[in-house]
C-alpha cells in the first residue's frame, strides 16, 4: 500500500487539513450564556435548555408508564403505546413555552423565575393533549392516573431543573467567561516568547504545558518534547496547541500537524514563516499573540454537550427497547457455537485513548494482537448465526454499551481494529484526523456504501474522504440524516 499522493487540489493535500468552520446544532439562538461544566464553558443557549425541557417530560412519562400503569396486574399496553402521546406532549410543550417566551435569556438568568408562567405553559400543553385524546376517543384506554401523576412529575422536574441551571448560570457570569486552557510547541526560543506575551498581556489562556522541538530540550521549564504532548492530549482536554517554530525549522510543520491530528484540540501556528508548508484556514488572536489556524476543533462546546446528551438518552432509550431482541441473540449465539457471546476487541477512540470494544461475536476466532485479518465474503471463521447477525447488522447492538460508558458516540467514524488503524496511519496522512471525534456504531462513510472489507487503497482513501467530510461539516440535523438513512441501508455490503 503505497503513500497518498499530494495533487494541487488543497482537500487532498498530504496533510491533516480540515476547511470551514464547524457547524451549529439545533435551533440556532442569538443568545448565549456560559455554563459551567467542569473545565469547558459550555454555551448554553435556549436550544439547550429546549433540550432538558424535553428530557424531564419525556423521562417522567416512561418513569409514570412504569411505576403506575405497569402495576397492575392486568395492564396489556406496552411502552410503544404510550410513546407517541409523550413525544407529542414534549414536542407541544416546547412550542407553547417558546410562544410565551420562557426561553428568553432574561428569563433564564432572573433571580425571581417566571414559575408560574412555566407551570401555566405546562398545563396549557397537558389541556391541549386531553383535548386530543378525546377528540381521537383514545382516552378511554389511557390511564387518568399516569397523566396526573405525569403532570406533577414534570411540573416538579421542570422547575428544578429550572433552579438549578439557573444558578449555575448566575454563578458562572459572575466568575466571567472560563479560561482558554492552551499546550504550546516549539522550539525552546520561540515557546519561551509566545508564553512571555501571553502571560504579559492579561490574557484569558491558561498555558497547561511547555513542549520542545526536540532540537533542544529547553531545561527544566518544558515539560518534555512531541511524546510528552501527545500523552498530555490523550489524558485532558485542551483548547488548543500553539506551534511555535522558526524559519529554519519549517520542513518539521507536516510532520507535527500529522502526528497531532487525531486529537480535538485546535492547532494554530505562531512562527515567522513567509511561505507556510501547510494551508491556513483563518486566523486567530490568543491573547495579544496573532495566530494562523490550520486545524479547527470539529465540535464546538455546546454542540459538543448536545451531542453527548443525545448519545447517552438515545443509548438508554435503544438498550431499553431492544432488552428483549438482545437477550434472544445471545442465547442463540450461545446455543450454534463453543464461546463467549460477545467479542471484545481493542480499538482507537477519539483522542487516540484505547478502549475495547463489544460486539455480539460472529465468529470462531477473536484476533486482537498485531495481525488481524479482515473479514471476506463467505469467510469460513463466520458461524452460522453469525452470519445472519453480520448481514443484519445486528452484531453492532452491543456497542450501544460503548456509547454509554461515553467511549463511542452513535454516530461517527467507525472505528477499526489497531493493527489496521496504524496501518492506514502510515498509508495516508491524514487518516488520524478521523479520531478527532469519538467513534460511532454508524457513520457517513457506512451510509455512503464504505462497509465490510478494505480491497485496495482507493478503497481506503474513499473512506477516509467521507470520514473527514463528516468532521469537518458536523451537526446534529446532519447525525439524525445519517441515522435515518442508516435504517434504509443497514444490510447494504454487510457480511
Amino acid at each position: 500500500m503505497s503513500h497518498e499522493d499530494t495533487p494541487s487540489n488543497i482537500h487532498h493535500l498530504n496533510l491533516p487539513y480540515i476547511s470551514g468552520p464547524p457547524q451549529r446544532g439545533v435551533f440556532p439562538q442569538a443568545y448565549e450564556l456560559l455554563f459551567a461544566d467542569g473545565r469547558y464553558g459550555i454555551r448554553v443557549t435556549p436550544s439547550i435548555l429546549a433540550f432538558f425541557d424535553f428530557f424531564v417530560i419525556v423521562a417522567c412519562g416512561v418513569a409514570g408508564k412504569i411505576v403506575y400503569v405497569d402495576s397492575y396486574p392486568g395492564s396489556q399496553l406496552g411502552l410503544s403505546s404510550y410513546a407517541g402521546i409523550i413525544v407529542l406532549l414534549a414536542a407541544t410543550t416546547y412550542l407553547t413555552m417558546k410562544r410565551m417566551g420562557l426561553y428568553a435569556p432574561d428569563v433564564i438568568t432572573n433571580k425571581a423565575p417566571f414559575y408560574g408562567n412555566l407551570l401555566g405553559g405546562l398545563s396549557q400543553s397537558f389541556l391541549m393533549l386531553l383535548g386530543l385524546l378525546y377528540v381521537m376517543k383514545a382516552s378511554d384506554w389511557v390511564s387518568r392516573g399516569w397523566i396526573l401523576l405525569w403532570f406533577i412529575a414534570s411540573a416538579v422536574g421542570l422547575l428544578v431543573m429550572r433552579l438549578l441551571v439557573g444558578e449555575l448560570i448566575r454563578r458562572q457570569m459572575l466568575e466571567g467567561p472560563p479560561r482558554r486552557e492552551m499546550a504550546v510547541y516549539g522550539s525552546p526560543e520561540v515557546a519561551a516568547q509566545v508564553r512571555q506575551k501571553l502571560e504579559s498581556g492579561g490574557s484569558d489562556v491558561r498555558i497547561v504545558g511547555m513542549f520542545h522541538d526536540g532540537v533542544h530540550d529547553g531545561g527544566n521549564s518544558f515539560n518534555g518534547g512531541l511524546d510528552e504532548l501527545k500523552d498530555t492530549l490523550s489524558r485532558r482536554a485542551c483548547d488548543g496547541v500553539i506551534i511555535g517554530l522558526p524559519p529554519e525549522r519549517i520542513g518539521s510543520v507536516p510532520e507535527v500537524l500529522r502526528q497531532l491530528a487525531g486529537y480535538s484540540t485546535e492547532l494554530v501556528l505562531c512562527t515567522d514563516l513567509q511561505d507556510y508548508p501547510v494551508p491556513v484556514i483563518g486566523t486567530r488572536m490568543i491573547g495579544n499573540v496573532r495566530t494562523d489556524v490550520v486545524a479547527r476543533n470539529p465540535h464546538v462546546e455546546y454542540s459538543r454537550f448536545v451531542k453527548y446528551a443525545m448519545d447517552k438518552v438515545g443509548a438508554i432509550f435503544a438498550l431499553v427497547m431492544l432488552s428483549p431482541l438482545l437477550v434472544i441473540i445471545g442465547l442463540a449465539i450461545k446455543i450454534d457455537s463453543r464461546g463467549p457471546v460477545f467479542f471484545q476487541q481493542r480499538r482507537f477512540g477519539e483522542n487516540n485513548k484505547v478502549f475495547k470494544i463489544f460486539k455480539f461475536r460472529t465468529m470462531s476466532v477473536a484476533e486482537d494482537g498485531e495481525v488481524v485479518t479482515q473479514a471476506s465474503r463467505k469467510d469460513d471463521r463466520v458461524t452460522r448465526v453469525g452470519r445472519i447477525l453480520r448481514r443484519s447488522s445486528l452484531d453492532e447492538l452491543p456497542q450501544l454499551f460503548n456509547v454509554l460508558m461515553g467511549q463511542m458516540s452513535m454516530v461517527g467514524p467507525r472505528p477499526h481494529a489497531m493493527a489496521h488503524e496504524k496501518a492506514f496511519d502510515e498509508a495516508l496522512n491524514r487518516f488520524s484526523r478521523r479520531r478527532s471525534v469519538r467513534p460511532g456504531i454508524t457513520g457517513w462513510a457506512q451510509v455512503n456504501g464504505c462497509r465490510g472489507e478494505i480491497q485496495s487503497p482507493d478503497d481506503l482513501h474513499r473512506r477516509m474522504e467521507y470520514d473527514l467530510f463528516y468532521v469537518t461539516n458536523w451537526s446534529i440535523w446532519f447525525d439524525v440524516e445519517i441515522l435515518l438513512r442508516t435504517i434504509v441501508t443497514i444490510s447494504r455490503n454487510a457480511y
